[in-house]
This record gives C-alpha cells, structure tokens and sequence, in this order.
C-alpha cells in the first residue's frame, strides 16, 4: 500500500490535471470558458491548508508543498463546472486524470500471456485495486480502472464494488458494463489473498499493490461505518 502523503498528491495532482485538462481540450462556449478558469482558479488559490510532500514518495524527489481543499471549497468548485459539464462528463475526465497520473507516477509491470507477472523487481506495481463506493466518487473509480486496464490490457486491475448488486442508475450499469468488456473483474468483498504475489509474500504485496481509494468524495456525512 501507499504512503498518505502519496494518496494526498495522487488526489492533488489528478484534480489539476483534470482542471488542465478540461482548459486545453475546451472548444466550448465563452461561458464554458470562463467557469473552467473560475474552477482552475479556484483550486491553484486556496490556501486554507497545505502538506508537506517527503522525498520518499513516489511522486517527487524533493520536497514540495501541495495546496489541500476544504470541503466546502471542493463544493464550490464542482457546482462551477457543473453549470457547464454533465456529471458523467466530469466523472470520466475525472477517472481519466487519475489514470494518467497512476501511469505516469508508478512503474507499472503486465502479464504475460502465461498469466505470469513480466517486471518481478520490488519497485514496480504488479497489481491494482480499485475500491468503489456508490456514489459519483466511486464511478471516478469505476472510470479510472477502465482506462488503467485500455492503456495495457495486461496490466492486472480489479475493482472492489461492495454497492455492486443494488446498482440502479444507468450511468453506473454503463460503467460496469464497459468494464466487463475490458475484463476488469469485478467483486464485492475485498479477501485479503486477493493482494498477495503467487508465493504469498505479505511483503512483496506492500510494495507491489497500488490500492485506489473511490469511496467516498466531499459530500460524506457522519461518521465512518464498516
């Protein structure tokens, strides 16, 4: 598993180059413009709280200081972009973003077709774990597992989708359905074999399983339950 500092970049990087990419892509309307540079703006300027990035991270080399969201800043900026985009447009420029930054940031090893692992060496991921809440949050889950395994369809994603058999909205079966095509298996528990090399290795898993969080977004009340 990651580090905290690395699943805070993961999020801080992949929310900018989702903003960037919706800056360099946009042929929209002047107001459509407007609310993705009010959008950018607003998230490269807040500065209610920053973190301290430590070298050890996969993401940067020496330190660096990320700017974090509040809650209600996060809000803020999602109604701005959904004045102009739909939500399954946003939910797959978000998926897409922290695909890319997954890509970029982490050496990633497939499968051969014998179904063994390629890449054996302790530093590259060997396997991900996409786990999903119900909300918009876990379809940028869905989305971004999509889009891990259509960059390499050896690379060895899964989802965890406890929500799976009360699925109801349309969006959502959609997203299951092109993940089914891709073969990205989907289950509904998480066992604990499932993150480990074919020897068994615990330790082999830490280094060599990337486990993405999509369970919940901003708008999570109360407190956490099993």
């Amino acid at each position: 598993m990651r580090t905290t500092a690395s699943r805070t970049l993961l999020h801080h990087y992949s929310s900018r180059h989702f903003l960037s990419t919706l800056s360099q892509n946009n042929n929209s309307s002047y107001h459509t413009s407007q609310n993705i540079r009010r959008a950018s703006s607003l998230f490269m300027s807040s500065s209610v709280a920053t973190a301290s990035c430590p070298p050890s991270t996969a993401f940067t080399s020496s330190h660096e200081e990320i700017t974090l969201l509040t809650q209600q800043q996060a809000a803020h900026i999602d109604d701005v972009l959904m004045e102009t985009f739909s939500t399954d447009q946003l939910m797959e420029l978000a998926g897409l973003s922290v695909a890319q930054v997954v890509q970029t940031h982490y050496q990633l090893s497939g499968r051969g077709d014998d179904d063994r692992l390629e890449n054996d060496d302790e530093g590259s991921v060997q396997k991900i774990v996409v786990v999903c809440g119900p909300g918009n949050n876990g379809g940028d889950g869905l989305v971004a597992a999509r889009h891990l395994k259509m960059f390499n369809p050896t690379f060895n994603v899964m989802v965890v989708y406890p929500r799976l058999a009360s699925v109801e909205k349309p969006l959502y079966k959609r997203l299951l359905a092109q993940l089914n095509m891709c073969d990205v298996p989907v289950v509904t528990e998480l066992d604990e074999r499932m993150l480990l090399e074919r020897d068994g290795d615990v330790r082999r898993r830490r280094h060599n399983t990337i486990v993405i969080d999509a369970m919940l977004g901003y708008s999570s009340r109360g407190a956490v339950r099993e």
